[in-house]
């Protein structure tokens, strides 16, 4: 799509448009708006600028911790959900590569026994093969 086109737009169209955004031909128009705006200033309807930079957001403190409470207890009830052994398996995927890095014959102690037997005996089991 070309933003940049050469096409004119009609006459009649520019003429409106001029017409529409033109400014006041009134000179009493901007010494009005001038008189009107500093007598809003003047009214001090305007807040103070000399508030610190952080004091604008003070005002979404309360919607921001409702959204953040909101979220936590969305993943709370997530993560109540999720069974016991895909936790046991997200856990141990991201723990399994950092061990097998930082103590490479270690993955097998830390590793749950699958057959039944205790971590004991599958430590002493580990201990005595070697």
């Amino acid at each position: 799509m070309d933003i940049h086109s050469n096409d004119r737009l009609d006459e009649n169209v520019i003429g409106a448009m001029q017409s529409i955004y033109a400014s006041p031909e009134d000179a009493g128009y901007w010494d009005s708006l001038h008189a009107g705006i500093m007598a809003h200033i003047g009214s001090g309807a305007l807040p103070l600028r000399n508030a610190a930079w952080y004091s604008v957001l003070a005002h979404w403190a309360a919607p921001g911790l409702a959204a953040a409470a909101l979220m936590l207890a969305a993943a709370g009830a997530l993560w109540s959900r999720v069974d016991r052994a895909e936790q046991r398996n997200t856990y141990e995927g991201f723990t399994q590569p950092m061990v097998a890095e930082a103590m490479p014959g270690a993955t097998e102690l830390l590793d749950l026994p699958r057959d039944g037997s205790t971590q004991r005996e599958a430590t002493l089991s580990y201990v005595l093969s070697h």
